[in-house]
């Protein structure tokens, strides 16, 4: 605090830096503030785009044969299986619902 108390009070340089740190620290902070609460629901969109893009590439190989035409290695086809289960949660509940019971 030794050096606050030798700077004078009436030091407009002083000012004017003060006044910019404190413009740039606003606009910055509202920038983060306008990306949160305003623009939050297209980052989510987009998020939600990438997440379910499915991409196929199909095997360019044939297959390997040995010299008298057997084959020794063919292609088969491969399948993955991916569940989201927030979203499937709704689905299970009304489709498996106890006999007798009214669905909320």
């Amino acid at each position: 605090m030794l050096i606050f108390d030798q700077l004078r009070k009436s030091d407009s340089q002083l000012r004017v830096i003060t006044l910019a740190m404190l413009c740039g620290l606003f606009i910055l902070l509202s920038g983060l503030w306008y990306v949160q609460v305003f623009s939050f629901r297209r980052y989510t969109d987009n998020q939600k785009a990438q997440a379910f893009r499915t991409v196929r590439i199909p095997g360019i190989r044939g297959k390997i044969l040995d010299r008298y035409g057997e084959a020794l290695v063919e292609n088969r086809p491969s399948y993955n299986l991916t569940i989201y289960i927030d979203e499937l949660r709704d689905l299970f509940k009304t489709e498996w619902k106890p006999r007798g019971q009214l669905v909320n």
